[in-house]
């Protein structure tokens, strides 16, 4: 750190670290302005709206549909698994015949 005129500098190049007043003081005074609520005179028509719902309802459904695959896949191919080895065992332990 070295002290210059009164203030506190970093130790890197000029600029780089550190914020100087009155950027800092707009960023400030720029995100209390952006933040503060202000009234929308907009009006949204039932066209607006029902296109609007139906993209909501597409999304929730395209992401239930997804989640409901990553859960199921892996029963999925445990089921066939299981069915695969106990068909192997039926086949071993059924008795053989002999066709004459």
């Amino acid at each position: 750190m070295v002290r210059r005129q009164g203030r506190v500098t970093g130790a890197g190049p000029a600029g780089i670290g550190r914020i100087s007043g009155g950027f800092g003081l707009a960023l400030v005074l720029g995100l209390a302005l952006s933040l503060t609520p202000s009234p929308a005179a907009a009006y949204v028509g039932p066209g607006i709206g029902l296109g609007l719902l139906g993209t909501l309802i597409a999304v929730v459904g395209a992401v239930l549909v997804g989640l409901f695959g990553i859960i199921l896949y892996p029963i999925s191919l445990l089921r066939k698994k299981l069915r695969r080895r106990t068909e192997a065992d039926n086949a071993e332990s059924a008795p053989a015949t002999k066709s004459d």
